[in-house]
């Protein structure tokens, strides 16, 4: 596929097929899900390279004349049955308008006793993403 570069807002995009911007499992997802019909690949727009500190939908939106109510959060935690289990971790995708109480919410819906954010580096080996990037697309299903 060609190369191309667009824009929205004053954010450039740029060609996501073997762009190293993605993280592998977003990647691998993208290109699994476009070969099987699930996305149709004219829907991807593209994928930008940002600041670390613009990982904040609160200051890239603004900072690039989006709006928050068209961003989202991918927010890691982890959570624990009981307080001997070992930790799973879980991933909500918050509307980047919207404040949720993700503890009591994530503790309802999975049933759980204890909902933590989990900590950057285990965040990051669990998804195969980087802090500030991560995506609900590629995310391992279990």
């Amino acid at each position: 596929m060609a190369d191309f570069t667009t824009a929205i807002g004053d954010v450039e995009l740029n060609d996501w097929h073997g762009s190293k911007l993605l993280a592998q499992p977003v990647l691998d997802a993208l290109t699994r899900f476009t070969s099987e019909g699930i996305i149709n690949p004219a829907q991807i727009l593209g994928v930008s390279e940002n600041l670390d500190e613009e990982s904040d939908t609160d200051i890239f939106c603004p900072r690039h004349g989006l709006d928050l109510a068209q961003a989202g959060n991918v927010v890691i935690v982890h959570t624990h049955k009981t307080r001997k289990a070992p930790p799973q971790f879980a991933a909500a995708l918050v509307n980047g308008d919207a404040r949720v109480n993700l503890n009591g919410l994530v503790k309802h819906t999975l049933q759980v006793s204890k909902v933590s954010f989990a900590p950057v580096a285990d965040a990051t080996a669990a998804t195969g993403m980087e802090s500030g990037g991560m995506s609900p697309i590629g995310l391992s299903p279990a």
